[in-house]
Formats: structure tokens, sequence, C-alpha cells
């Protein structure tokens, strides 16, 4: 039987818990392991946990404090804490409601991939609020996965990722390494760049619920706190420092990559210092670099035109690791 390994993180969220873990116990297929990480919650939570823990019988159920330092910190926890024995691993928010086919069509989408080689899953998300009412779904992707894009934009939120053995492998071997990056991100964008297959879903396989109190929310309000403008973060660095960021942690794994994501890496640094505007844009029209959204494409070209300057701790990388 194929076998599920649920990282779930939580933080006093005992408000909807219960409606999660309901949904895990409705997957349509395999033996479903939880490895539920709490960084300390003073609610119900634990107690939730420990009365779920009491009737799970789809596989093991196991609780373990985290660190206590926030919710990426506590995904860390998980990806380090995690038995290496499943086919597949899948991140877990607590708020959440996966559709009952969920882990299904992600071992559907592996099919006859070579368990070897990285693959990993993820998908568009339905929206809904604390109530549980429809709220949209997050606008479909234009582009599809690639390497092209990975150096520029996550493509896929984590709570919809799963990822295989050697995925998760590659994952939990190399995350340490990569600061405060986005955990996700950086799944999409090792396993695009080592060769693997990241397969982007274009129908929602989760209920992603909308409430105050979201860590990250989706782009509607009154959940989401609105940003600067796109202009405004293009001007301030953010844009192109995810791409800086992004090449920079690559090239510290370089003897993985393969050939092509080596020339992506070696073109995207040329794109960054190169101080004549022709050269910029002539080796970002050969690198085939891509955003997902048309407005997002002209953000793109925009950022390296005009060579705006990436603010130095973006993304978490200090200036002694900007690509020169």
């Amino acid at each position: 039987m194929v076998s599920f390994q649920i990282l779930l993180a939580t933080l006093n969220g005992a408000r909807f818990l219960e409606e999660q873990i309901e949904s895990l116990e409705r997957q349509t297929i395999g033996q479903i392991h939880i490895l539920a990480s709490d960084d300390g919650s003073d609610d119900n939570t634990l107690a939730l946990l420990e009365r779920a823990r009491s009737r799970w019988t789809r596989g093991r159920f196991e609780i373990i404090s985290g660190p206590g330092m926030g919710f990426a910190k506590n995904f860390r926890h998980l990806i380090e804490q995690a038995p290496r024995d499943a086919d597949f691993y899948a991140f877990c928010d607590q708020d959440d409601i996966w559709h009952a086919d969920k882990l299904q069509r992600a071992a559907e989408a592996a099919g006859l991939e070579d368990p070897d080689r990285p693959f990993a899953f993820g998908s568009a998300s339905a929206l809904i609020d604390a109530q549980g009412h429809s709220l949209g779904k997050v606008p479909r992707r234009r582009g599809g996965p690639g390497i092209r894009n990975a150096v520029i934009q996550n493509i896929a939120s984590g709570h919809t990722m799963v990822m295989n053995r050697a995925g998760f492998g590659l994952l939990r071997d190399t995350a340490a390494s990569i600061g405060p990056f986005p955990h996700d991100h950086w799944l999409y964008l090792i396993v695009e760049g080592t060769g693997g297959h990241f397969h982007l879903s274009r129908e929602p396989t989760v209920y992603w619920r909308q409430h105050e109190g979201n860590a990250i929310g989706a782009r509607i309000p009154p959940f989401y706190k609105p940003r600067r403008s796109r202009f405004e973060r293009l001007r301030r660095g953010k844009l192109r420092g995810r791409m800086v960021a992004s090449i920079a942690l690559l090239d510290a794994f370089r003897d993985l990559l393969t050939e092509d994501a080596k020339e992506v890496v070696d073109q995207c640094r040329v794109i960054h210092t190169s101080p004549n505007v022709l050269t910029r844009m002539r080796v970002l029209h050969r690198a085939g670099l891509y955003r997902t959204s048309f407005t997002g494409q002209i953000g793109l070209w925009l950022d390296f035109l005009l060579n705006f300057k990436v603010t130095p701790s973006v993304w978490g990388i200090q200036p002694a690791r900007i690509p020169t």
C-alpha cells in the first residue's frame, strides 16, 4: 500500500484543526502517517491533537514540540524530524480543508515516474472564509513549471505540495542551507534544477481558508494586507531579489544541477550584474525567463531595463552572497 507522511504545523489552531484532520481521514488512498509539530499552543490545539491521535487508524500519528520561532521554522523542523520511510510527503496547514482526492491525484500525477527521480506536485487552491463559504479560487497560472520560471517566482503554495521520497530527500538534505528562503519555493527550485519533475494541477486540491489569523493569505480583502504597488516593489528590488536569492542558493548546490540549470544560473548572473542595458535585455531574451501573468512578465522586463538595485537582505541573502 502506498504511504503518505503528512507534515502538519500547528500553533493555536483549535478553531479549525478538527476539520482539517477530518479531511485527512477522508483521503481516498493510502496509509497516512501524521507528524504534527506544535509551536507552543496555549489554546486547545494539543488536546485536539491528542484526541485525534487516540482514534487514528490509518498509520502513525506523532506529536512533537516545535522550535517556537514561527511557522517557517516549524516546517523546517518537520522536514528535519520526519521519518524517511514514506512513499510521499505533504506539507499541511492547520486551518485548510483538503479535497478527499488530493493525495490520490498527486500519486496519479507521479504515475510512471522513476521513483528515484525527484518529483513534486502542486495545485491551484479554492478559497473559503472562516465559515467555509466559497470565495472563488486563486487565478490560474499562464505558464507551466520550469527552471526558467522557478528562478523568478514560486508557482504553487506549499499547502498544496506533495513530493515523492526522492524529492523529499533532496529537500531534507539541502533545506538547512537555505536560511529564511521559503521552503516551498526551494522545493520547486531544487526539483526543477536537478532534473526532477514538478507537476502543476490547474484544478484545486485544497480549500485554503482565509481568516484574520492567516500566517500567509491570498490577495483578497479583508484578510490580505495590501503590499506596495508592483512598481514600488520593483523599485525596492523585491522582485529581482527573489531571483538573486534563487541563483545564489542554486550555485551553492551547483554539483547537483543539470547543465541546463547551470546555464540559467549563469545567464541570470549576467542579467543581474551587467551595466549594459543591451546586454541585459539580450541575455534576458535568450534565457527565456518568465513569470506566469502578463503584468508580471512586463514587470520582469521593466526591472532589468531600468536596472533597479537589490536590497541586500531581501529574501535573506546577505551582501557577501549576492552573485557577482
